[in-house]
């Protein structure tokens, strides 16, 4: 079941996309020499270390290439290389990149988006373990219906964390078919010391995920990761930028159909994309939206990417773990006509 539901994000997500991750202003530049101010501890490895088999007994290696945002946090990952392959090196890495942060990339002493490869290298597992026992299974991205406000979020900023500009926390709860998370522990606190862990359980009971399907047949054993940010509510940050969105929502072939440019269809022009840059909600909804880069040009296509924001939704909680309000998302959105199928 939890398998299922992570096909169906990816492939929503590809849907959408259907290109590679879009640009935002200026092309990233690759960082060589990152400055890390947070990397994954003991009970990170721990938390997402892949179930034994014999492609990863012996240990092995990952590199993953991720977006670096202005606040130094690590978006967009992708598994550049794994070995073993097929060995859970690789998802493993991406499972534990949300623990990373680095200084950001600054340009005339203003953070600027960037590029950065992180190589992970795992020690043998335990051999004493039966291949056939079971890790705690993990929901690393769930659907949420329900999250804290940034208000919620400042509130609960512990005063003891006054001179830094953010902490950071990741929590590992029991979600049961409610979809209210239960029995939350921190596996993740930075820095450690300042409250952090009273604040980030205090927010918990704001989550409620959405589960698809009849909630009698959610299993019982299900985990599920909440990273949360906590940035100093008395500083300023850059703006929040999503660039690795969960799309909850996506137009539906009817939609679409409505949607399309009648002047696109009259000169048999079957398929065309558009650039949407939107505000986000709390709800995860799309708003203030621009669109731009019309492919082809001056047939109707940013007019009809714009018709469709209000069928699209995206995760309200961002992988980097704050709520999407007021958050700004970049991507291009492609419309096929029906009759382009046929063809």
């Amino acid at each position: 079941m939890i398998q299922t539901l992570k096909r169906t994000l990816i492939v929503l997500a590809l849907t959408v996309a259907g290109a590679p991750a879009p640009s935002l202003a200026a092309e990233p530049q690759m960082i060589t020499k990152p400055d890390w101010l947070r990397r994954p501890n003991a009970n990170d490895i721990l938390a997402y270390i892949p179930a034994l088999n014999d492609k990863n007994r012996r240990g092995g290696r990952a590199l993953i290439e991720c977006a670096v945002d202005e606040r130094g946090l690590l978006q967009n990952c992708s598994v550049k290389s794994e070995y073993p392959e097929g060995s859970g090196f690789g998802q493993a890495a991406l499972s534990m990149s949300r623990s990373f942060q680095m200084k950001p990339k600054t340009v005339d002493g203003k953070p600027v988006l960037g590029t950065v490869r992180v190589p992970l290298i795992f020690g043998p597992l335990d051999t004493n373990v039966d291949p056939g026992d079971q890790p705690i299974r993990m929901l690393t991205n769930a659907p949420w219906s329900q999250t804290p406000t940034p208000q919620q979020v400042a509130a609960a900023f512990p005063s003891a964390l006054k001179n830094q500009a953010r902490g950071h926390v990741v929590l590992r709860c029991r979600l049961p078919s409610d979809g209210r998370p239960t029995g939350c522990k921190t596996i993740s606190i930075e820095p450690s010391g300042f409250g952090l862990e009273k604040a980030a359980l205090s927010l918990a009971p704001y989550f409620r995920a959405e589960i698809a399907g009849d909630p009698a047949a959610w299993p019982n054993d299900i985990n599920v990761s909440i990273p949360i940010d906590f940035p100093n509510p008395n500083q300023q940050h850059p703006p929040l930028r999503i660039l690795d969105p969960i799309w909850l929502k996506l137009p539906s072939l009817d939609e679409v159909e409505a949607a399309f440019p009648r002047k696109a269809a009259e000169a048999k022009v079957l398929t065309g994309r558009a650039m949407l840059d939107c505000a986000v909600d709390h709800a995860g909804g799309l708003t203030d939206c621009v669109s731009s880069e019309e492919t082809p040009a001056d047939l109707g296509f940013g007019e009809a990417t714009q018709r469709l924001v209000g069928t699209i939704r995206v995760n309200p909680w961002t992988t980097s773990g704050y709520p999407t309000d007021g958050a700004r998302i970049k991507f291009p959105l492609r419309l096929n006509h029906p009759d382009a199928a046929a063809d």
